[in-house]
């Protein structure tokens, strides 16, 4: 579920993260590699790579970072998620983001 909530003055699409709270969120197609995506209770995961496999999925490769709850730091994992999936992004300190929807990935 999501809500309409104001994120450093504006009003933007935001998900509910368990042991987070309430996060600004952008949708998957809005990803680029080198973004830093946030997980339940402040994971951080690297994304190395993003493929397009359907007219509606992505394939998402990740590479996890200290603190993450699965796997050791460095690890890579891959996931399909559809591209209207709303996620956290965050800088590589942990610092959360927000991306107009004008900007996405080329």
């Amino acid at each position: 579920m999501s809500e309409i909530r104001t994120f450093n003055g504006q009003k933007v699409e935001s998900i509910q993260l368990q042991g987070v709270g309430w996060c600004p969120a952008i949708k998957a197609t809005q990803l680029k590699v080198g973004d830093y995506r946030v997980y339940n209770y402040g994971g951080l995961c690297k994304i190395v790579s993003i493929e397009e496999v359907s007219k509606c999925y992505l394939s998402i490769t990740v590479e996890s970072k200290e603190g993450m709850a699965f796997g050791q730091t460095g690890t890579l994992y891959t996931s399909k998620i559809k591209k209207s999936t709303l996620v956290v992004i965050a800088d590589a300190k942990g610092k959360l983001q927000y991306r107009e929807p004008n900007q996405a990935a080329k």
